[in-house]
């Protein structure tokens, strides 16, 4: 989409600016862009992602109450969109709302059961909450599949004191 083009394209800008010691720019133009599509888009798909764009963009921008509100909608209008759910995740974890951020992980693992960086921040957040059986379990899978991965390692190591 091009609000996607718009976001990667001020993503670069920003990071090469930061790197110089300037002021970063703004993601209005992919915003507009998004918010233009989600009014028109009469498929659910289509808004959703629309929505998740702006999320990102009011994400990237720091205002993280926007952001969530924005991964909520596109999370909550197709369970088609494990990015959104990803995100949202973040949000609630950004909120302390745990338990929230959990079941918004889970549903990504539905869509992709391989992902490392789900797993892994499903497992840290489980170790947060103390339920080491079942960050054993998940870490494991990504010892399983990433025998390299030295944090995981060390927080399956961690989860798996008590065995």
């Amino acid at each position: 989409t091009f609000a996607d083009h718009f976001f990667h394209n001020q993503f670069l800008l920003n990071k090469g600016l930061k790197e110089r010691g300037e002021q970063p720019g703004s993601f209005r133009e992919a915003e507009d862009l998004a918010r233009k599509a989600s009014e028109c888009a009469e498929n659910p798909q289509i808004k959703a992602l629309a929505w998740f764009q702006i999320g990102r963009c009011r994400h990237a921008a720091g205002d993280l109450n926007e952001a969530l509100k924005y991964y909520f909608q596109a999370a909550n209008t197709s369970g088609q969109l494990p990015l959104a759910q990803y995100s949202l995740g973040q949000m609630y974890v950004w909120k302390g709302q745990l338990e929230d951020a959990i079941k918004e992980l889970q549903q990504v693992l539905n869509h992709s059961p391989e992902d490392r960086d789900t797993l892994m921040a499903l497992g840290r957040l489980y170790l947060q909450l103390g339920k080491d059986v079942e960050a054993s379990g998940v870490l494991k899978k990504v010892t399983d599949q990433y025998k390299d991965n030295e944090e995981a390692w060390l927080l399956y190591g961690y989860s798996s004191r008590h065995d």
